[in-house]
């Protein structure tokens, strides 16, 4: 049996059709390059994998997948997903909900309760889960999945990823003289988002992380998948924020 993958469309916004405002996450092209790990670390071929683009996988009508499935989910986009066709078999993990997407829907419950233990990213998922009787534990990330590096000698250099103005004034003046700035909020160069352009991005999120794996003494950073696959690979990081917010609980619990 083949497995999916999912290309991500990222948010469908009226902004996004200006190229001058649409802007890519990387850590969202790093979870599908976590993904490509996994699947090659259990020998599944390429020709094996099946993309589906994340808002089409509800009219996905292929042949028979098993899918490690990691989607947002609020009220007002679950039924752009569920329930998924029968001939996708999910493996929920990391999933994030922002709202309790269970109220009034027993249909959706029931459908969940089909596929426990749900996987969960964070605390407030879990319980929202537990609440209305599913079966769910706490898994964080899957870019904790990524292996940790080899130590390097070499790798002295303080990556310092969308750190804000506020926090950079703590941020030693020894770490900053060796020290490179990066944001993982990149330009679109197509969108809606192409399978050329998909391909690029998670090629950017690769060597990224071969960067960070290769050359990082330390990773300072406000971004929650800059900082979990770094913890992964065995990389010093310091995560920093002006805003936190309980999709930080989890990686709080690791540190």
């Amino acid at each position: 049996m083949k497995v999916g993958k999912i290309r991500i469309n990222m948010i469908r916004d009226e902004a996004y059709k200006d190229l001058k405002n649409a802007y890519a996450n990387v850590g969202e092209s790093i979870q599908a390059a976590t993904i490509e790990y996994v699947y090659k670390y259990l020998n599944i071929k390429d020709e094996n994998v099946v993309k589906i683009p994340q808002y089409n996988i509800k009219n996905y009508d292929g042949e028979n997948i098993i899918f490690p499935l990691r989607l947002p989910l609020s009220r007002t986009d679950v039924d752009n997903y569920f329930p998924l066709p029968s001939s996708i078999l999910p493996i929920f993990m990391s999933l994030h909900v922002h709202d309790d997407i269970f109220e009034g829907r027993d249909d959706l419950i029931g459908y969940f309760k089909t596929y426990e233990p749900i996987g969960c990213r964070d605390e407030i998922t879990c319980n929202i889960f537990r609440k209305n009787g599913i079966e769910a534990y706490i898994m964080g990330c899957y870019t904790l999945c990524l292996p940790q590096r080899e130590r390097s000698e070499g790798a002295r250099k303080t990556f310092l990823v969308d750190v804000s103005d506020t926090l950079m004034k703590y941020v030693p003046e020894n770490l900053k003289r060796n020290s490179e700035i990066r944001t993982h909020a990149v330009p679109f160069l197509e969108y809606p988002i192409t399978d050329r352009e998909d391909e690029r991005l998670v090629s950017l999120a690769k060597q990224t992380l071969e960067e960070y794996r290769d050359e990082a003494g330390l990773v300072i950073t406000s971004r929650l998948h800059a900082a979990a696959p770094c913890m992964a690979m065995g990389i010093p990081v310091i995560l920093a924020s002006d805003n936190i917010d309980f999709r930080y609980a989890w990686i709080d619990k690791l540190s």
